[in-house]
């Protein structure tokens, strides 16, 4: 992924920008995912400061992963949804940041920064 990414930014040239949207793991920093590092970590390492990484979550919908054995064989795709609905009326939102964490653990863990913006 990291590989296309970088291929796709010398096309376009020095003064290009690109957004990638994907999930937090690949995104991430992390050295360790999937064996050999997450595209975050690779991009992080060719691009340094030009790569800037943006998190997102969601309180209500479905997604669709590939899931994988402890031998990292895939086991096939799974449909996950979140039920559970927000406080009505209330929107809270919250910033993590991402820049000193390196492994989506890491972040998962580390405590909520409120944004004080509320709805």
């Amino acid at each position: 992924m990291a590989e296309n990414a970088l291929w796709i930014a010398d096309f376009l040239g020095q003064n290009a920008k690109i957004t990638l949207w994907a999930h937090n793991g690949h995104i991430a920093k992390d050295p360790l995912y999937g064996g050999s590092g997450s595209m975050g970590h690779h991009l992080n390492q060719e691009l340094s400061n030009l790569y800037q990484v943006v998190g997102f979550s969601f309180s209500l919908g479905s997604f669709t992963a590939v899931g994988q054995d402890q031998y990292g064989n895939y086991t096939g795709t799974m449909t996950h949804e979140i039920t559970t609905e927000p406080r009505r009326n209330r929107l809270i939102l919250f910033i993590i940041m991402l820049r000193t964490q390196t492994s989506p653990l890491t972040w998962m863990l580390f405590p909520l920064i409120p944004s004080g913006i509320t709805g």
